[in-house]
């Protein structure tokens, strides 16, 4: 019920309090602390420690997403789209970041221009630094999606069969 959970979140932030005490892990400690403010409802005191973390250490991807989820519960798209911008400025390279960026413009803001962008900066980081598949092979669907959707049905068609081809080669890589 969510009496019972309420409770064993309040037991946690006792616990979370004293590991404040001890100073060690700020920065985990205080995205914990964000997190049951979140399950229990207070979007202001999880907002405050999902900040504090951030503070504490800028390249810790977890308060930012504790954030984007408050900014999007409160239907502050823009907002929501700041925090992953502001974490991309820390840590470039994040292919997972950009990839949720491009599919928050997607959704949310039906920006198609800035989501394509997003997308492509996901290949581009797979040829470069080798991204996870699973966000490369997505951003290359979105990206056909979002080209057939603009009537460049060659481009959306190159998309797709690249998509498709990394699909192949994971599915040969994979144990039978």
């Amino acid at each position: 019920s969510a009496s019972e959970r309420n409770e064993h979140l309040d037991r946690a932030l006792e616990y979370f309090r004293k590991a404040e005490e001890g100073g060690r892990s700020l920065d985990r400690v205080y995205a914990q602390m964000g997190d049951c403010h979140f399950f229990k409802g207070d979007m202001a005191r999880a907002m405050e420690y999902s900040q504090k973390s951030i503070a504490m250490n800028k390249k810790e991807l977890r308060p930012y997403s504790r954030i984007y989820s408050i900014y999007i519960k409160e239907g502050k798209n823009d907002k929501a789209a700041e925090i992953l911008a502001e974490y991309l400025k820390v840590v470039p390279d994040s292919a997972q970041v950009e990839f949720a960026l491009g599919e928050h413009y997607l959704k949310y803001q039906k920006d198609n221009a800035r989501a394509k962008q997003s997308f492509n900066r996901v290949v581009e980081l797979s040829r470069s630094s080798g991204a996870e598949d699973y966000y490369t092979e997505n951003a290359l669907f979105y990206l056909g999606y979002i080209h057939y959707g603009e009537n460049d049905y060659d481009r959306a068609l190159s998309r797709f069969e690249e998509a498709l081809e990394q699909w192949d080669a994971l599915a040969a890589l994979a144990p039978e």
